[in-house]
C-alpha cells in the first residue's frame, strides 16, 4: 500500500511538473523598448566662468513616441562641462526638439550643500519661458556652450 501511495504521489507531481515547467520556462512578454539614445555634451558658462553643479534637463517640445516619455538630464562638472543622462549614465539623448531648462545655484567654498538661490533667478528655470533649446540628431552631439549671465 505504501508503494501504490508513492508511485501516486510520483504521479502527481510529474504531471504538476509538466504542467507548471513550461509555463515558468515560458519567455516573459518582451519589455517595451527604450528609445535609442545619441551622445549629447556641451558645457555652461554664467557670466563668463564654468558653472559649478548647475542642473541641466532637457524637456521635449513634442510628444514622446509611444507614450514613451523619460527626462534627460546633466550635472555640470568643475569645469562646467556635461553629459546628457536618459536611461543609463552619459547614454545621450532620443533624436527630437527640446526646451532647455537651467538652474544653477551658488557653490560654497567647502562644497557643503546650502540652500542657496538660483544665480540665473529662475530666467532658465521654467521650461515654458525658457529661451534655450537644442536639436538633436542621430550619432554625437557636441553642443554649442551655453554663455548666461546672471544679468
Amino acid at each position: 500500500m505504501n508503494t501504490l501511495r508513492l508511485t501516486g504521489t510520483i504521479r502527481l507531481a510529474a504531471l504538476l511538473a509538466g504542467l507548471i515547467l513550461p509555463l515558468a520556462c515560458a519567455k516573459a512578454p518582451p519589455k517595451p523598448e527604450r528609445l535609442p539614445t545619441h551622445p549629447v555634451a556641451g558645457s555652461l558658462l554664467i557670466d563668463g566662468v564654468p558653472a559649478v553643479r548647475a542642473a541641466i534637463t532637457f524637456h521635449r517640445t513634442t510628444p514622446w513616441p509611444d507614450g514613451k516619455a523619460c527626462g534627460p538630464s546633466a550635472m555640470t562638472d568643475d569645469n562646467g562641462s556635461f553629459r546628457m543622462t536618459t536611461f543609463r549614465v552619459y547614454d545621450g539623448v532620443p533624436v527630437g526638439e527640446y526646451k532647455v531648462t537651467i538652474l544653477a545655484e551658488y557653490v560654497t567654498k567647502d562644497g557643503s550643500d546650502v540652500p542657496v538661490p538660483d544665480l540665473l533667478k529662475g530666467k532658465y528655470s521654467d521650461r515654458e519661458k525658457t529661451p534655450l533649446s537644442v536639436s538633436i540628431r542621430e550619432g554625437e552631439n557636441e553642443l554649442d556652450q551655453f554663455d548666461l549671465t546672471t544679468q
